[in-house]
Order: structure tokens, then sequence, then C-alpha cells
């Protein structure tokens, strides 16, 4: 996996810098480019805490009972199976998953996130 995590300045300079609102997530450029909806994990109330939560409860999954996610504030569900991860983004227009992971590469992606959170939140 080749990705990059990033605090985004959203507002883009428009406002002094002791009122930016960071969102937590994955600089774009560093994204695969059939990766790249994983942008929308983008999110400013990200704590370890709630990435610990989808940590747990993706252990939990079973064919027959998968895990969903959706980011808040996003199009992005996140779909968990035991052995695999589906990635889905409202944003485009094809009915399957944008990408897929498998479960071991989304709990490390999710374990590095935390890890990310924790020191720069």
């Amino acid at each position: 996996m080749s990705y990059k995590f990033a605090k985004i300045d959203f507002s883009y300079g428009t406002m002094p810098k002791d009122k930016i609102t960071y969102d937590y997530g994955v600089d774009y450029d560093s994204l695969k480019e059939n990766e790249k909806s994983l942008f929308q994990i983008a999110w400013h109330g990200w704590t370890s805490s709630e990435i610990q939560r989808i940590i747990d409860k993706s252990k939990e999954a079973t064919e027959e009972n998968r895990y969903e996610y959706q980011v808040e504030g996003s199009d992005l569900i996140i779909v968990v199976y035991p052995d695999e991860v589906y990635f889905f983004d409202w944003h485009t227009k094809q009915e399957s998953e944008d990408f897929k992971w498998s479960y071991s590469e989304f709990i490390d992606f999710m374990e590095k996130f935390k890890t990310f959170i924790e020191e720069n939140n």
C-alpha cells in the first residue's frame, strides 16, 4: 500500500490559522489511481477510540454478518468481511466496489491511521 496520512486544511488558506479545523485522512497524491476514493476517509472527528471501535467491530465480522461503516460526512462506505474489505464511494458511477483490500491490509491501515491520529490530534 502506498499512502501518506495527512492533516488536511479544506479552508485553502481562507481562514486565520487559529480558526482552521483540520480533517484527518490520506494525502490524495499519495494514493494509487484505483484507490483515490480512499481520500473520502478525511474527517475532522476522527479519534483513536473511533478507529479502535472500527477495528473491534471488523474482528467480529462474519460472512453472514458483515460490518459496514460509513465515514461521517462522506460517501465512503467500508464493508468488512473476514477475508476482504470493500470500499464504495457513492460519487463514482460504478455499481461494484471502487477497490478492495485483504482483511489484514485493512487492519494494518487502521492501526497505522490510529497511531497517526494519536500523534496529530
